[in-house]
């Protein structure tokens, strides 16, 4: 996957030689399209978003220096930043309201003219953020809230929100894998029951973070572990195949993920997911008991 590097880089504003005429404008233009026809994340996976044929890509797919100066470039043409780039406030276009980023997902106007969801606020360009309440962003779509904010003609489609809870979800799964190959959940009835009944996972000293549970596992299962969990955050939102895809497994019901960067990344996408959702709070258990068996 070709990484965003040199569209980034355009964007910052690369010197030309000596003698050469450059049109900044034009530049600029090149450079936006070719960060949002080539992200790619560092991890090899995608978040693609189809629109009327065409792919458009979203991801983590650069160092962390230019991800700062894009971000910082991002929030200073972004009149719903609150208090500089630094501050985590935004204000929803939907509503009007302010508060951190982390109850809010972000949206950019595409080259194409079309609105398109950027889950991992990395796309260049001014971005549009909407509280993750299902309601409000329905009611925004319908009243073109984006279209009066933007001041310009935007194309939305009518599975963006869809599109937006697909993308949250492949994201959180993402972070589920991640913290498998870091080591940093175990997965099973009987290794998830130890972790909590020990408050670590295994022989490491990680403390717990989390529980994940199938929202097809069955009933008693499920009661054996939540019981467990005690005040932990249980993550239920994904069935028994998805979560098992993510641990490297071909089913999983239960698992403990531990502190660090994944598992706060995961309780935060996983929130916004119920908002989008329309469950509240964002860690009922959305899904309602099947027959998978605990494993």
């Amino acid at each position: 996957m070709v990484g965003v590097e040199g569209g980034l880089g355009a964007l910052a504003g690369k010197v030309p030689s000596a003698g050469v005429q450059v049109d900044n404008d034009i530049q600029d233009d090149q450079a936006t399209d070719a960060a949002f026809a080539a992200v790619g994340d560092a991890g090899g996976t995608t978040e693609a978003a189809c629109i009327a044929g065409a792919e458009v890509v979203t991801g983590v797919g650069f160092g962390p220096e230019a991800e700062a100066e894009a971000e910082a470039e991002a929030d200073a043409a972004e009149a719903e930043v609150i208090g500089g780039g630094a501050s985590p406030l935004r204000r929803c276009v939907a509503s009007g309201l302010v508060q951190t980023k982390t109850l809010m997902v972000r949206l950019v106007v595409a080259p194409d003219g079309h609105l398109v969801p950027d889950v991992a606020e990395r796309l260049p360009g001014r971005g549009f953020w909407v509280t993750c309440d299902r309601a409000l962003f329905q009611r925004a779509i319908a009243r073109k809230v984006f279209a009066k904010v933007a001041r310009r003609s935007v194309i939305v489609d009518g599975a963006l929100l869809d599109r937006t809870v697909a993308l949250l979800e492949q994201r959180c799964l993402d972070a589920i894998g991640l913290a498998r190959r870091a080591g940093q959940v175990v997965a099973g009835f009987e290794k998830a029951s130890e972790a909590l009944r020990r408050g670590r996972l295994g022989h490491t000293r990680m403390p717990n973070r989390l529980v994940l549970a199938a929202c097809d596992g069955g009933v008693h299962g499920r009661q054996a572990v939540a019981a467990l969990a005690g005040t932990l955050p249980v993550v239920d939102m994904f069935d028994a195949a998805a979560l098992g895809a993510a641990l490297g497994q071909e089913r999983a019901v239960h698992a403990v993920m531990a502190v660090g960067g994944l598992a706060e990344r995961l309780l935060v996408d996983a929130a916004r997911l119920a908002g989008l959702k329309g469950c509240s709070p964002a860690w009922t258990r959305c899904g309602k008991p099947g027959a998978v068996d605990p494993e």
